[in-house]
């Protein structure tokens, strides 16, 4: 089985088998390694929104795809099924679209909500 990987700033996968990054820098760490270790990720979860907590000119995740389109076009491309982008923001869908040329890529709702944790400090507001 593959991996699945959650690239969210805010909320975190109750699923056991997703890595987890609060971060883009974080992911393409992650991501370069499962790179060098040839394995295949079945899905890789983006938030849209992800530029907003770290301020102006810090890695988001429309840099994170372009990292993504870099390394497609590589000889030994990183394996991923599917990414879905999510956030209630009307423009994830833009990253879909340059996402889809190169990937299955797609919009997609967050599943169940049982499938998300959110950070204990959140939960006591």
């Amino acid at each position: 089985m593959g991996k699945i990987v959650v690239v969210d700033d805010i909320r975190l996968s109750a699923d056991s088998r997703a890595f987890h990054c609060r971060n883009t820098v974080v992911a393409v760490e992650l991501l370069t390694s499962f790179l060098q270790s040839a394995e295949v990720i079945d899905e890789l979860w983006l938030d849209y929104d992800m530029s907003s907590n770290y301020g102006i000119g810090s890695p988001n995740t429309m840099a994170l795809a372009e990292w993504l389109i870099e390394n497609q076009q590589s000889r030994t491309p990183l394996v991923i099924r599917r990414i879905f982008v999510h956030s209630r923001h009307n423009k994830a869908i833009d990253l879909v679209k340059i996402l889809e040329p190169h990937f299955s890529a797609r919009f997609g709702e967050l599943p169940d909500p049982m499938w998300w944790d959110m950070p204990e400090e959140e939960e006591q507001e």
